[in-house]
């Protein structure tokens, strides 16, 4: 169902039950001097006891434009050697808690209802339709062609946000139209100069439907040229555009090399020529030999749509500079944000599911080197906490640490009722919720399931922390926390405990380059079979890294995403500008006479400039009382997305305005200034 194009082995991958299908990327990386048809790989499954070896059968293409995302190695589920494979078909599944997500893909008929079809499944007996502790269906019958922007997470496909999507394929479609208007605003103004060319054509026998053929053709020669030129460019920025890549955008950007691909760009690039000189064209054919010898051309080019061109691409270049800059201040925002804790410098977090035993040794390790100072264990962290709990009256979101952990978060402690071991730390909101103090310090008021999880909780109230941020400021897993109100505890553990379940905390010295070039060896010696052939600072799955870091990183999506708006803004603006400097020069040239004239009768230098520049501010000033209402809603739109977000931004418009009419002045300015520098007998002698 999903086409994988094979370069060696079996021409049918996973054709046989024991097949494995390796990447040409993974192949290149784990065996790059021979072929891997026919080499053993090994497989070891988190918690097995041993790998085992799966041989491999066939070598495939990286399905760059398939909705499957990235992957190393296809098995079959039916293979009776892969540990996973075996689990997920075996009984194992129904362990509560310990199951695994598996996607079904299937055809259905074209009339099939699928609210039915949903229905039936959930009627199934068995771990298939219903979760065995809260009872919820577990199933999401989403159609093959709604993956990409489904809200349900499914890892093994590509997703992305339809917002990040539509902003940018409307960023492109302003950029097409906002140069398809330049082009057609300079055409209808040029052909005013050619009424006289136009005008000898059709003295020498050319009708209007030749000369406007010819205009038109003139036209699409000029796309298809820019069409050519455009094609080695566009490959030279597709690598920079997907670096730039959100997240958001699950999606390699990079050139097709299909012919109907080309074929299909071609004919639109002369679909284009077509449409933008169709008024040019016209313009052109309808000019008459009397109307220029007798001087009536000239009373017609007041070009209201020159006007109307400039005050539209002024408009847009407002509304885009309002937009990046709020993006811009959005980012800082949440950059420097309070998060309602103060984690000590150099603070490495190792999130990698190590066993108790990996665990201690890798701990053993850490505290032989001279570049660690402090080791600690945790699950989660400020802006990290992703297990959720039952209490009384509130859902909890507790980060359990030892108590070197809990000194290297930084939580800002407002009261301390005991001894931070095995002691329960409540945030404000929790404290306030249920009225937690110095005087009523009982667990039973803060769990509501206590007496039944005794043995597994610190036994002892130990104070009362500052409120800290769960999720990042973005709203990043918020989804979880949107119909229960949430609070944040810090369990303080016995660090025997945590070597079973919780992640490495390090202190390291400044050197950070060091300690991680120390590290990598001996991770990917302690956990041999799993990252032998991987770098775990790139696996996106992952958290490893120093701490300010990965919170930078919480807002690496947004970061890119506002680089690659940034950039198409930056285009448009670019366009606009040389589109006003364009129409500036024309006009320059259409009203030398009139400047020479007035010149001669008393009009000097700076009152000509001035008269000039007043004209086109005029027009940008039109294009700002259109384009505030326009930004003002926009900006709303955009900061209502985050539940944290920008307040008393006004200032942004006011700058937004300043940078555009310095811009617009700039632009018009030099070619203003020279026509009014023009000798008037000079000029009047052209006449």
């Amino acid at each position: 169902m999903v086409s994988l194009a094979v370069k060696s082995g079996n021409s049918e991958p996973l054709f046989g039950v024991n097949d494995v299908a390796i990447t040409a990327d993974a192949a290149r990386r784990i065996f790059p001097d021979r072929n891997p048809v026919g080499e053993m790989v090994g497989f070891a499954e988190y918690g097995s006891q041993a790998p085992v070896s799966l041989l491999i059968t066939s070598v495939i293409e990286n399905p760059s434009h398939s909705i499957l995302s990235d992957f190393d190695f296809i098995v079959n589920i039916q293979s009776d050697q892969c540990p996973l494979a075996s689990e997920i078909r075996g009984s194992d599944l129904k362990r509560q808690g310990q199951g695994m997500m598996v996607f079904f893909i299937g055809k259905v008929y074209p009339e099939t209802d699928l609210a039915a079809l949903s229905q039936q499944i959930d009627d199934l007996p068995g771990w298939l339709s219903r979760n065995l502790d809260t009872q919820q269906p577990l199933r999401n019958l989403t159609p093959f062609d709604c993956i990409y922007y489904s809200s349900v997470s499914m890892w093994v496909f590509r997703q992305g946000k339809k917002l990040y999507l539509t902003v940018l394929i409307l960023l492109c479609v302003v950029l097409l139209l906002s140069s398809m208007l330049s082009y057609v605003n300079l055409s209808m103004a040029a052909s005013g100069d050619r009424a006289r060319e136009m005008a000898t054509r059709r003295l020498v026998g050319d009708g209007s439907i030749g000369i406007f053929k010819r205009v038109l053709g003139e036209s699409m020669l000029f796309t298809l040229v820019c069409f050519l030129l455009a094609v080695p460019l566009a490959f030279l920025l597709a690598p920079l555009l997907d670096s730039l890549r959100p997240v958001g955008l699950n999606i390699p950007f990079s050139i097709h090399s299909d012919g109907t691909f080309w074929l299909l760009q071609l004919g639109l690039a002369l679909l284009l020529g077509l449409l933008a000189g169709i008024a040019p064209a016209w313009m052109s054919a309808s000019v008459r030999p009397i109307d220029v010898v007798s001087g009536k051309i000239r009373r017609k080019r007041k070009m209201y749509f020159n006007r109307i061109s400039v005050i539209v691409q002024s408009a847009i270049t407002l509304i885009l500079i309002v937009m990046t800059l709020v993006m811009e201040r959005q980012l800082d925002y949440m950059e420097k944000a309070d998060i309602g804790a103060d984690p000590k410098e150099n603070v490495f977090y190792c999130g990698i599911p190590l066993s108790e035993d990996q665990a201690q040794i890798l701990a053993d390790r850490l505290r032989a080197s001279p570049q660690v100072l402090e080791i600690g264990f945790t699950l989660g962290y400020p802006t990290y906490v992703n297990f959720r709990t039952t209490g009384k009256g509130m859902t909890l979101a507790p980060v359990l640490c030892d108590s070197t952990a809990f000194s290297l978060l930084g939580f800002r402690i407002v009261n301390q009722f005991a001894q931070t071991l095995n002691a329960t730390f409540v945030s404000q909101k929790v404290a306030n919720a249920c009225g937690v103090s110095r005087k009523k310090a009982d667990p039973a008021d803060v769990y509501g399931y206590y007496e039944r999880m005794r043995d597994h909780l610190p036994p002892i109230i130990g104070g009362i922390v500052e409120d800290f941020r769960i999720n990042p400021v973005n709203g990043a897993g918020m989804e979880w926390d949107m119909e229960n109100e949430v609070g944040a505890i810090v369990q303080v553990c016995d660090p025997a405990e945590m070597y079973r379940m919780a992640n490495l905390l390090i202190r390291t010295t400044p050197d950070r380059k060091a300690f991680e070039k120390w590290l990598k060896p001996e991770i990917r010696d302690i956990f041999r079979e799993t990252f032998e052939y991987h770098d775990i600072f790139t696996i996106k799955e992952l958290r490893v890294g120093y701490l300010d870091d990965l919170m930078a990183a919480d807002h690496d999506d947004l970061r890119r995403y506002t680089r690659l708006v940034e950039i198409f803004c930056l285009v448009s603006i670019l366009l606009s500008l040389l589109a006003l400097l364009a129409m500036s020069c024309y006009y320059a040239g259409v009203n030398a006479k009139g400047i020479a004239v007035r010149k001669v009768f008393g009009g000097t230098v700076n009152s000509e400039t001035r008269r000039g520049v007043l004209i086109y501010m005029g027009w940008v000033g039109i294009s700002i009382l259109i384009a505030i209402p326009v930004s003002v809603w926009l900006a709303d739109r955009f900061l209502q997305r985050y539940l944290e977000h920008l307040t008393n931004y006004g200032w942004i418009f006011v700058v937004a305005v300043l940078i555009t009419v310095v811009l617009s002045f700039l632009s018009v300015l030099w070619q203003t200034l020279k026509a009014a520098r023009t000798n008037p007998a000079v000029e009047l002698k052209k006449e």
